[in-house]
């Protein structure tokens, strides 16, 4: 249908084990949940091109259908209401559909990543608008009602949650600005299109200097002919 299943349900046992109960029977189509594992197949490269391009437009159409302002929606549709015991796995919270930062920084991570830098830039913007409305936390989670206006959900969950800050910190500096930077190597594959900016970042070294990486964009227009400027430093002692 274009896009991974997140699960399926284990039918008998393997050699030597027990065997389980019958499988779990829904009365609902499981298989059309669109999952948030699809964006994580995407990032970790199990996915090839042709994958990629139907996995990503299906998450596309998930966020959308979800009414979800930014991305990362765990998964839609929801498992409906009484599928889980726990009232927090109602439809629209928690891994029940609702809408993960960290996982958002992930899927944009990946989009820039795989070519889709124009639907990645979208969502880093709505991500960065998310922020900035509510700058003294990060949440866990943010819920999702699909009848309730396109928008950012409530914040849930832990607050001043590091690894949304991990991950969209990673769809700026290698998604956005393609910084890359070990030990060993470097390199820098600029994602900006028609934006200007600049992002400077380090790798700390056992004596306690670092190596460094920055990149600048600068864009103008002059008569008509959008101008493009991009300057790069580096004081890494290999070819990048």
């Amino acid at each position: 249908r274009g896009y991974f299943r997140t699960h399926i349900h284990v039918q008998g046992a393997p050699p030597g084990m027990r065997p389980i109960r019958a499988p779990l029977v829904h009365s609902f189509d499981e298989d059309e949940i669109i999952s948030v594992a699809n964006a994580i197949a995407i990032y970790a490269g199990l996915a090839d091109d042709g994958q990629t391009a139907r996995a990503t437009e299906a998450l596309e159409i998930a966020r959308i259908n979800a009414r979800s302002a930014i991305a990362g929606v765990s998964l839609y549709p929801a498992y409906p209401g009484g599928a889980f015991r726990s009232p927090q796995m109602a439809p629209g919270r928690y891994q029940n559909g609702a809408a993960w930062d960290w996982w958002a920084g992930t899927q944009i991570v990946a989009e820039f990543a795989r070519g889709y830098s124009n639907q990645a830039y979208v969502h880093l913007a709505a991500m960065a608008k998310a922020w900035s409305d509510n700058p003294d936390d990060i949440p866990e989670w943010r819920t999702v009602d699909p009848d309730a206006p396109v928008g950012v959900g409530r914040p849930s969950g832990s607050g001043h949650y590091a690894a949304a800050a991990g991950t969209m910190g990673e769809a700026v500096l290698f998604g956005l600005f393609g910084l890359e930077l070990s030990h060993d190597t470097w390199s820098v594959t600029p994602r900006l299109g028609s934006l200007s900016g600049q992002a400077r970042i380090r790798t700390p070294l056992d004596n306690g200097e670092s190596y460094f990486l920055t990149v600048g964009q600068r864009v103008s227009r002059e008569r008509g002919t959008l101008l493009i400027s991009m300057t790069y430093a580096t004081n890494h002692p290999n070819q990048g």
